[in-house]
């Protein structure tokens, strides 16, 4: 559906380096990372806001680098909706249909069609200044899905929402994709967001596209400590130096077939940590710890270990309930070793 190859531009405060991506149809990939990672800047190439200084952007095996932006076919809803204050719901949503000087009784069965899908039909003689930050968004979005784009770019369409609302509008997201067999490149400074919706990740810092991949893969297997980090996960560790003898996983692992020449940490997700107040069978990597800190955090509970260094455990309510762990306790702690992943960098 859309590849783009070696995007590179530089805007002054955002740019990009040498950026690949490939989104095949009916995917729904999240283009992940920190503010300033440059995802917006990437997202309006696409869409034709900004014309590549190097590289090649296709859409369906034709080159639209060049292309205007009104003739890619693309939908897309910028961040702040861009909605006209002097037009109602059912004006704004009708405006590219009437544009594009589309049959009345169309334009009103595909705004029909939209409203309801999204749930607004009841807004539809509504001064757009009058709606929530939730319905503002679903009227972006059925402005667009009228149009009849299999492509959808989505600039952080949940980040200025509550949570209830953003539970609600991920609910929508899902189904449209489903429903209308749409392939969706979505931007997210939340990786939360990617569980609830992606299909696929890609994950950029400073302008460089770091990881793409299955959400599993991104999760399970992060090439580096910088995604690591974005994705959550704190237990990362060095392979080398002083600081690697005061770890057991990596003193535990040395001279083991799971611990290759390269690489030069390794991390683990705090959620595959098991922890038992009695010796565990020796089926990975055990040793014992003490629990420096418990934290509810309302579904789940964080629980840091002095292991010689900090050790990050996530832990459910059942699991917890179940150990009744206090700061000072001593506690045996055992990883799969398949759960330790090297990282290509430090």
């Amino acid at each position: 559906m859309l590849e783009l190859e070696h995007i590179s531009i530089d805007l002054g405060q955002f740019s990009l380096h040498d950026v690949s991506l490939t989104v095949e149809n009916n995917q729904y990939v999240c283009l992940a990372g920190p503010t300033g990672a440059g995802k917006t800047v990437l997202l309006e190439c696409v869409a034709g806001l900004h014309r590549p200084e190097r590289g090649r952007i296709s859409l369906r095996g034709e080159d639209i680098t060049d292309l205007r932006p009104e003739l890619r076919g693309i939908g897309y809803v910028p961040q702040d909706y861009a909605l006209f204050p002097h037009m109602n719901v059912l004006h704004n949503i009708t405006y590219g249909l009437v544009e594009r000087q589309t049959p009345s009784q169309i334009v009103r069965e595909k705004a029909e069609s939209a409203a309801d899908l999204l749930q607004i039909s009841h807004l539809l003689q509504r001064d757009v200044t009058t709606l929530s930050g939730g319905e503002r968004q679903r009227v972006a979005l059925a402005r667009t899905l009228v149009l009849d784009c299999k492509l959808l770019l989505l600039d952080e369409p949940l980040s200025a929402l509550d949570s209830a609302t953003t539970k609600e509008l991920s609910l929508h997201l899902a189904e449209i994709h489903r429903r209308l067999n749409l392939t969706v490149l979505h931007v997210t400074h939340d990786f939360t967001e990617a569980f609830s919706l992606a299909t696929h990740i890609a994950i950029c810092h400073a302008g460089r596209l770091l990881q793409t991949g299955t959400l599993r893969e991104a999760f399970t297997r992060p090439r580096s400590r910088t995604v690591a980090s974005f994705l959550g996960i704190s237990n990362v560790f060095p392979r080398r130096g002083q600081a690697s003898r005061q770890c057991p996983i990596v003193s535990r692992l040395q001279g083991t077939d799971r611990y290759p020449r390269d690489g030069h940490c390794v991390c683990v997700r705090p959620d595959q940590i098991a922890l038992h107040r009695n010796a565990p069978a020796q089926n990975g990597l055990a040793f014992e710890a003490t629990v420096r800190d418990v934290r509810w955090m309302g579904p789940t509970f964080d629980i840091t270990l002095d292991v010689g260094t900090p050790l990050a455990v996530t832990l459910s309510r059942q699991e917890q309930a179940a150990l009744n762990l206090r700061a000072g306790d001593p506690i045996h702690v055992s990883i799969d070793s398949d759960a330790v992943h090297v990282l290509d960098d430090g």
